[in-house]
């Protein structure tokens, strides 16, 4: 079908569909792909893939050139976590799908959106109806999550039971705790359970 489109009308039916994507993803609560470096890559990193697809396209020498081309490419950037990483895979395969079906890339996009919007309303429902998220928060997303660092002249039972944790650390009589959640209501009814506590030092919010 991608065939008898012009370049331009695909871009745009791409452009839309990565759009559409980081709006799911924030949705989803991955709140990493609202930085600008991110954004641009999900709008450019399915277009320039769409463009190679098509230039290799049916020519078996230019297709190993461009392999020989790209294999010098290193990417340094670290990768936060293994769904980032799925992502920037998930955008390499539009633009390839772009490139051979149009009916291909809206299916993988809208299949896509469909299982990120569905893990998040599980999610929603399972807290809902449990008090507590489906999904444990990993120390590799707390850097990306909301979170809070309470300090201590004593060690604090509760914090070292909440499913929030992510780190603790202890020096000589000083304890550390710092907690991420999803939803910022939960630390912050963290804090108010902790309001009176003579043995709490400190208290440091950080919001991403």
């Amino acid at each position: 079908m991608s065939n008898d489109l012009e370049p331009i009308v695909v871009i745009l039916i791409l452009l839309s569909c990565s759009v559409g994507l980081r709006k799911m993803l924030i949705i989803a609560d991955q709140n990493w792909i609202r930085t600008y470096a991110h954004t641009l890559t999900v709008v450019l990193l399915p277009i320039i893939t769409y463009a190679i697809t098509v230039v290799i396209a049916g020519n078996i020498a230019l297709s190993l050139g461009m392999v020989g081309a790209l294999s010098i490419v290193r990417f340094r950037n670290p990768v936060k976590s293994p769904f980032e990483l799925v992502v920037f895979f998930l955008l390499i395969t539009m633009g390839i799908t772009a490139g051979a079906n149009i009916e291909v890339l809206l299916s993988l996009t809208l299949v896509s959106g469909t299982v990120l919007l569905g893990f998040k309303a599980v999610d929603m429902g399972f807290k809902k109806i449990f008090n507590k998220n489906f999904f444990q928060v990993s120390f590799s997303e707390g850097s990306e999550l909301p979170t809070v660092e309470i300090n201590s002249s004593e060690k604090l039972i509760g914090l070292l039971e909440s499913e929030q944790l992510i780190s603790f650390s202890m020096q000589g009589e000083q304890y550390s705790y710092v907690l991420a959640s999803r939803d910022k209501s939960d630390l912050l009814q963290l804090v108010d359970a902790l309001e009176g506590n003579l043995h709490v030092q400190g208290v440091r919010f950080s919001t991403y």
